[in-house]
């Protein structure tokens, strides 16, 4: 309440691929983007009928770094905004208004990929002690024997006619059945962002299906995928034989036409896109209609989350752009992976502070340090699997909007008051602009700017929605048998990655070990 005063599991292989195609939302095309159709030749990538969006979650739009909304720039220097598709399209942090002074640009990229969600096959104990709610169709669960991906219709992009090999914002003209460096052949358009667009193509020296993301014909944005290049690189020569990192491969890179190009391992869809074509349909406990996914799918997609993010601290990397779009899974092996490292630094990397100033990544899923401009960490990340978690339990964003005043005043209504120690290491413009200029510091009310105080009962909002909602699954059809004590110690995972304090959030190798994926 406000008061205003003055390792991954191991998965099942060989399920039959039913599904070849990813949708892009619909309201996730970008002026810029355009392609001329030639007759398709292979029915294996004509895009199937459209799922019916039953999801009534908030679209991230293009402010928030979403998949929804992709502004496009023509400037050498575009505005930053995350994209859809398999791989992502690009690598940027998406525009965020923050309301302070002369914000400092938001340069580093992301970049985007598709996967479907999980449901699994193995269900917790749902013994006298459980409580349980229906059954879930085998042909649903990701992770059963005969699970059966619905299919998704990839939205056709709008055709731009421009007389040269790229269109008035620089990128590549793309045309589908097109060979491209003589060995892939351009099937379907998955998505593009600010940097690049991502299709998907066969190829032809290998036979298998890739995805191609095909940067914009512009200096500033070549160097920006070379630097992207790099980071995969040091991530393949940390993971030698790739099975630590869980994190999507590039395979080749070249220059096609002015164009770089990179050649990306191929995955079907993000989690996202999976919830909403193959989540179970339920109700929120406002009322609304959702989708979601059982306890026991998401622990296998946690579990993987976590070990890559135990990876990546070894190493001393931070992802910063962690969400449901981001984590990309296959049908046909059932893997999952994290993909979009626009965003990935290394944080012994020289360029701290700038990174820190450019505040990369999607708003609704930044740390609170991130809003105050903190020097921060791998904490970032565990903020952000937190949010994401809640929202796969939940099917609803755990926070909403694009400003950095309004998506702060949430974060206390739900966890508390910003304590001092964040408060002390802040940015003095943060500081100037969120709060009062006596002390001790008061947080202002985004419209009238008067203090607020946040209850202490605040911090315990996220774990009591969320046991509310359990019990309102009793209502869905298809929601597996789950124990009421799994979902309490799942609940307790979630807080402890959502701590104010970047110090006292859960490291990934404590969650590895955390009672939540015991018999994983």
């Amino acid at each position: 309440m406000v008061s205003s005063e003055a390792a991954s599991p191991s998965l099942p292989k060989e399920v039959p691929l039913h599904a070849t195609s990813v949708a892009d939302r619909t309201n996730s095309i970008p002026p810029a983007a355009n392609v001329a159709t030639l007759p398709v030749g292979s029915s294996e990538f004509s895009s199937p009928p459209v799922i019916p969006d039953v999801e009534t979650r908030n679209s991230r739009d293009s402010t928030t770094g979403s998949v929804s909304e992709v502004q496009e720039q023509s400037s050498d220097k575009p505005s930053t905004t995350s994209q859809g598709g398999i791989v992502s399209a690009e690598g940027s942090s998406p525009g965020i208004d923050n309301g302070i002074a002369n914000p400092q640009p938001n340069s580093v990229g992301t970049s985007q990929q598709v996967v479907p969600s999980v449901e699994p096959s193995d269900h917790p104990d749902d013994g006298p002690s459980a409580q349980t709610y229906g059954e879930v169709a085998d042909e649903d669960d990701l992770f059963g024997d005969n699970f059966v991906a619905r299919p998704a219709t990839d939205v056709p992009f709008i055709q731009q006619k421009v007389d040269s090999l790229d269109n008035e914002h620089e990128y590549y003209k793309t045309t589908i059945n097109e060979l491209i460096e003589g060995r892939y052949v351009i099937k379907e358009v998955l998505g593009h962002g600010s940097y690049a667009e991502v299709v998907r193509a066969y190829d032809k020296v290998t036979n298998t299906k890739v995805a191609l993301k095909i940067f914009r014909n512009n200096p500033f944005i070549y160097r920006k995928g070379l630097d992207e290049r790099n980071r995969l690189n040091r991530v393949s020569d940390a993971d030698i034989d790739g099975s630590q990192s869980h994190i999507i491969r590039l395979e080749h890179n070249f220059i096609y036409k002015q164009h770089l190009c990179f050649v990306m391992e191929n995955m079907d869809t993000n989690l996202d896109k999976y919830v909403k074509s193959q989540g179970i349909k339920a109700t929120s406990i406002q009322g609304k209609a959702i989708r979601v996914i059982s306890l026991p799918t998401i622990r296998k997609i946690a579990f993987t989350i976590f070990n890559c993010l135990k990876f990546l601290r070894d190493n001393r990397f931070v992802h910063g752009d962690i969400k449901p779009e981001n984590i990309l899974i296959n049908f046909g092996t059932r893997e999952v992976k994290i993909g979009d490292l626009g965003t990935l630094h290394d944080v012994r990397d020289s360029h701290m502070e700038e990174y820190r100033l450019d505040q990369p990544g999607t708003p609704i899923f930044m740390a609170p340090e991130i809003h105050l401009m903190v020097t921060h960490d791998f904490a970032i990340d565990t903020w952000a699997v937190g949010c994401t978690l809640y929202e796969l339990f939940m099917g609803a964003h755990l926070f909403h909007g694009d400003s950095t005043h309004g998506l702060l005043t949430q974060i206390q209504e739900k966890r508390g008051p910003i304590g001092r120690v964040l408060l002390n290491n802040a940015h003095p413009a943060a500081v100037a602009t969120f709060f009062t200029d006596d002390r001790p510091h008061r947080f202002r009310d985004p419209y009238s700017g008067a203090p607020l105080v946040f209850s202490s009962n605040s911090q315990y909002v996220v774990q009591n929605d969320m046991r509310k909602h359990f019990h309102a699954l009793a209502a869905a059809d298809g929601y597996p048998p789950t124990n009421k004590k799994d979902v309490d110690v799942f609940i307790e995972l979630v807080d402890r990655c959502l701590q104010l304090d970047p110090a006292k959030r859960i490291k990934p190798d404590e969650a590895l070990q955390h009672a939540f994926f015991k018999g994983v």
